[in-house]
C-alpha cells in the first residue's frame, strides 16, 4: 500500500486571515504581486532565503506607556511582521535585512510550519494589529 502524498506538500502553509482576505480581494495588481510572491516563497521553502526583514514585533519602544500590554499580546499572539518590497525595497540594504514602506503582519503557529496573515499596514508608524484581525475561518480547499 501507497503511504506517500500524491503531490508534494508545501515547506510551509500560508493562510489569511478573514480580515486580510478581504483586504487582499480589494488590493490592486502592483500590491498583490509582492504578497503573491512571499506566500509562493515561504509555501516552498519556508520562512528562510526572504529578501525583505522578517522580525518579531515586540521591538516596542520602551517609552510606550502601553509597552508591556503590547509586548505581552505579540508574545502571546507569536506576531512578527515582513517587509514585503511595496512599493520597493531599500536597496542600500543587505539582501534577507530589506525595508519598505509596507509589511505584511504574520502569526506564526507554534508547529513551526504554519503562518497565517493578519494584516497589511504601512511602516511607519508601526502599529500592532487588533485581536479581531486574527480570526480565520476554517475554508474547504
Amino acid at each position: 500500500m501507497d503511504t506517500q502524498p500524491k503531490e508534494k506538500q508545501p515547506a510551509h502553509i500560508v493562510n489569511m486571515s478573514d480580515h486580510f482576505e478581504i483586504t487582499y480581494l480589494d488590493m490592486a495588481a502592483n500590491e498583490l504581486f509582492p504578497v503573491d510572491n512571499f506566500i509562493t516563497h515561504v509555501e516552498e521553502n519556508g520562512l528562510i532565503l526572504l529578501e525583505g526583514r522578517l522580525k518579531k514585533s515586540d521591538d516596542i519602544p520602551t517609552d510606550d506607556g502601553e509597552w508591556l500590554k503590547k509586548v505581552l499580546f505579540v508574545r502571546e499572539h507569536n506576531l512578527w511582521h515582513y517587509h514585503i518590497g511595496y512599493p520597493s525595497y531599500d536597496p542600500g540594504k543587505p539582501f534577507g535585512d530589506r525595508t519598505s514602506e509596507y509589511v505584511l503582519h504574520l502569526q506564526r503557529h507554534p508547529c513551526g510550519t504554519k503562518t497565517t496573515i493578519v494584516h497589511w499596514a504601512k511602516h511607519p508608524p508601526f502599529k500592532l494589529p487588533s485581536l479581531d484581525y486574527f480570526i480565520a475561518t476554517q475554508r474547504d480547499e
